[in-house]
């Protein structure tokens, strides 16, 4: 079975990145996992602490258009502070 990946990828301005971070981890990504279709969350920081990774997996691609999904997706308040960019991949390999 193919999987599929929402990968988020965003920049935040470090006046807010302790707030954006609790926010993320305690509310938005909590939110985004109790909608139909995503599987696991994960996220990651680059090693120069400038750019945040989420990596969601998902049942299939309707999962972000989903009426759940559409209420939760986005940056909140945080939305002046925070320069993002996302799209869903594919699969194409997984070696363990």
């Amino acid at each position: 079975m193919t999987k599929l990946f929402l990968i988020v990828k965003a920049e935040v301005e470090e006046s807010i990145e302790d707030q954006w971070n609790e926010w993320y981890n305690t509310i938005h990504v909590p939110e985004v996992m109790a909608c139909p279709g995503f599987l696991s969350a994960r996220r990651l920081l680059s090693l120069d602490k400038s750019t945040y990774i989420a990596i969601y997996e998902l049942e299939s691609e309707a999962a972000i258009n989903t009426d759940e999904f559409r209420a939760v997706s986005g940056w909140g308040v945080f939305s002046e502070s925070v320069r993002s960019e996302s799209g869903i991949y594919d699969s194409i390999l997984s070696l363990k």
